[in-house]
């Protein structure tokens, strides 16, 4: 929502890199969360892509795709090299939103051959991965990121509801 284009984008990643000369103590991750279009294809192109450290890839649009089209929407989407993370796999929304209709099984399968980190998404209102879909990223072998899709501060006390779904969904530290 609201998302920058390509030359605010620009602007930003450029201003981190000043702050990372000026405190070089510290590492600073450049991080942002695409939307994956209907296509597959993402906001950004490789061009910018690449000065990112982590590129989290999610579906926000699109929901009613047909299982296959969406199945085929996402393997390109996380197929393209600069993606780290899968983000809220399902898309759902509890008691808003039904989950997306997508062959997990190809697309978890997808993720760990490609090295692609799939969410726990920790915020109430999502919950997902749940903790059945944690059960198989892991059998794939995919690495889970917990996190709690923070839109304020107080949202950061979510991370003991991902901590739960992902234990579980049989995960361990």
């Amino acid at each position: 929502a609201n998302g920058m284009d390509g030359k605010r984008v620009l602007k930003y990643l450029d201003a981190i890199d000043a702050l990372q000369r000026k405190h070089r103590d510290i590492r600073i991750l450049k991080a942002s969360e695409l939307s994956i279009r209907a296509d597959g294809s993402l906001d950004y192109p490789d061009s910018i892509l690449k000065r990112f450290d982590v590129v989290i890839a999610s579906i926000h649009s699109g929901f009613k795709q047909p299982r296959d089209v969406m199945t085929d929407r996402l393997v390109k989407a996380l197929s393209n090299p600069y993606v780290t993370i899968w983000g809220h796999p399902t898309a759902r929304r509890i008691n808003a939103r039904e989950p997306i209709d997508v062959d997990l099984d190809e697309v978890f399968s997808l993720c760990a051959e490609r090295g692609v980190w799939v969410e726990v998404n920790s915020n109430p209102q999502r919950l997902d991965a749940r903790d059945v879909h944690v059960r198989q990223v892991l059998s794939a072998g995919c690495r889970l990121v917990i996190d709690t899709d923070s839109h304020a501060t107080d949202h950061l006390g979510f991370m003991e509801f991902g901590i739960a779904t992902a234990r579980r969904g049989w995960a361990s530290a």
